[in-house]
């Protein structure tokens, strides 16, 4: 997949990453979409070239001149991938850059990873163009002929999307149903992987207002580390890595001034309490300001769940909560699942997290007596109000 030797016009975008999938199970003996979701001829059908290239492996595809980042395999590898094959000349290409920017951001935070490869025009234009028009995804340039002969490129845009084992699932599909196809591979590979589908309402703010937990998102498997000190809740050593292992663990970001974040310490008890038992850990975060007044806030509003002061505020810069309180959700593995929950849905998102199975490491049984204090994997943070 877009190789990181590709500025060298030497790998593929799409062949070889993803290759190394997420999920196991057969795509091409999936169920496939309605051909209203499809660009189709006169006659109200798809095109032939279309339906007979689906189902196969993506081809390579070799491509130069990122823009906005260049993308590695990595980067792709098990994920599901949209590339919006345009030219430089397309009026509705060009148009489409704000529905794509809203897809992109969109889908972001379910592991969906959204491409532009420019494959008519002039390079040249092509950084003017994505600049002028605030496209906010990684785009490259490909030889035309090159699309001609491996890709079915009959028009533009044509928007192809892969599923997470590199096979070509849809193509030709109209801008506005590219949401349905993507929902509908999000499902399947759910249920194939026995992984939660975090669902896109479960989310607080706009896209514009979650632009700054893209890198975080983006580095879901390797979150910020928790770094506070005079905890309540968690014993004489505060709450440690050990605590948290194997946890679903969610971080209440808060501060001893802020009343909102008091007025959830009721909602928050009740959670550890009630999810507790099954593997959740609550972790309190309070903002350096005035957070010396911890002990005293967690005896007044009886508080029951591990809280710690942030130092010098690295967890929040970290994270990046916009206010209080704002929710993050990690599971068993200590991966980030959800930045910035939506506090109607956080049951919704912990019980979907608590029903997954525990990642196989030889031991399969619960202790049911390890749901005291916990904690996530990290880098470091801050954030005000």
């Amino acid at each position: 997949m877009l190789n990181r030797c590709l500025d060298a016009l030497s790998r593929s975008v799409l062949a070889a990453a993803l290759a190394g999938a997420l999920v196991a199970t057969a795509p091409a003996a999936a169920q496939g979409f309605p051909d209203e979701w499809f660009f189709t001829d006169d006659q109200g059908e798809r095109l032939a070239e279309h339906t007979g290239f689906e189902g196969n492996a993506a081809p390579p595809l070799t491509v130069t001149d990122w823009v906005n980042g260049e993308v590695t395999p990595e980067d792709l590898e098990g994920h599901i991938v949209v590339i919006d094959f345009w030219a430089t000349w397309c009026q509705p290409c060009i148009a489409a850059i704000p529905h794509n920017n809203q897809l992109a951001q969109a889908y972001a935070g379910e592991g969906v990873r959204f491409i532009a490869v420019c494959a008519s025009g002039d390079p040249g234009q092509m950084p003017g163009i994505l600049e002028a028009n605030e496209a906010a995804y990684p785009a490259a340039f490909t030889d035309g002929d090159q699309v001609a002969t491996d890709w079915p490129i009959a028009f533009f845009p044509t928007y192809a999307v892969v599923d997470a084992t590199g096979t070509v699932r849809a193509i030709g599909v109209k801008p506005d149903r590219l949401e349905s196809v993507l929902d509908e591979l999000l499902e399947e590979q759910s249920e194939a992987t026995g992984r939660a589908r975090i669902q896109r309402r479960w989310l607080e703010g706009d896209a514009a207002s979650r632009e700054r937990l893209a890198k975080l998102e983006a580095n879901a498997e390797r979150p910020p580390a928790i770094e506070a000190d005079q905890w309540v809740n968690a014993g004489e050593a505060g709450l440690g890595p050990e605590d948290l292992e194997g946890k679903v663990v969610l971080l209440s970001f808060g501060a001893t001034w802020a009343a909102p974040w008091l007025d959830s310490i009721e909602t928050l008890n009740s959670l550890q309490d009630d999810y507790g038992d099954q593997g959740l850990v609550v972790v309190g975060i309070c903002a350096t300001l005035e957070g010396f007044a911890l002990p005293k806030v967690a005896q007044q509003y009886e508080i029951a769940f591990p809280a710690g002061v942030d130092m010098e505020n690295r967890t929040n810069r970290a994270f990046g909560p916009n206010g209080y309180p704002d929710y993050y959700l990690l599971d068993r593995a200590g991966h980030l699942r959800i930045a910035d929950l939506h506090h109607d849905h956080l049951r919704d998102a912990i019980e979907a997290l608590l029903a997954e199975q525990p990642a196989d490491d030889g031991d399969d049984d619960p202790d049911p007596d390890d749901a005291e204090d916990d904690e996530p994997q990290g880098d470091d943070g801050e954030a005000e109000e």
